[in-house]
């Protein structure tokens, strides 16, 4: 809005695209499916018609085929501003975390440990920056999942964690043709 000048008008019609079927479907017997419906249409929609400028990962760099290996990051990338930045990171997943806890119950009616989940979201969060990873929290998503689909167990998130493994694996490839389209730069 600042800076008309830049804004990539197909980005934004993809953009308010998925919103409007978001929106539209979320309102009829579809809105279970509403959410991948409205990824799935604009993102077929670019592919058919194609759009050289809306950007893609690819444009950025290579994504590695296959599942990561364990290594160490380099020292020399931290800095003060890394640091400031990763507590901030901290503290929005441990906020995220614990109002998942909050607003989603254990499911056999004990009450949620908000340090013992504090605990498990720092373990994960270290083990990730081993694989080269994203910072991870409490997923409101994936919760609200598990919950709809009446999981009842931690299996929910181990499977679920299984079945992304698989799901790399088995698309994994050099020919590029799989592109994740992140959000336009602002």
């Amino acid at each position: 809005m600042i800076h008309p000048g830049l804004v990539d008008l197909p980005t934004t019609v993809a953009g308010l695209a998925a919103l409007l079927l978001l929106v539209v479907l979320g309102r009829t017997r579809l809105g279970s499916v509403s959410a991948l419906i409205a990824l799935v249409l604009p993102s077929i929609a670019i592919f058919v018609w194609g759009s050289g400028s809306i950007p893609l990962v690819s444009d950025v760099g290579a994504i590695p085929p296959g599942l990561p290996l364990p290594s160490l990051p380099r020292l020399g990338d931290f800095t003060f501003g890394l640091a400031t930045g990763a507590f901030s990171v901290a503290a929005l997943v441990l906020i995220q975390g614990a109002g998942v806890s909050e607003a989603a119950p254990n499911p056999d009616g004990t009450p949620s440990n908000p340090n013992r989940d504090f605990i498990a979201e720092g373990v994960g969060n270290l083990a990730s920056g081993l694989f080269r990873g994203q910072p991870v929290g409490g997923s409101v998503g994936q919760t609200a999942l598990n919950v709809a689909s009446g999981a009842r167990g931690r299996w929910a998130a181990i499977f679920s964690g299984l079945w992304m493994a698989l799901i790399i694996v088995a698309f994994r490839g050099s020919s590029g043709a799989w592109s994740c389209r992140p959000l336009p730069p602002c």
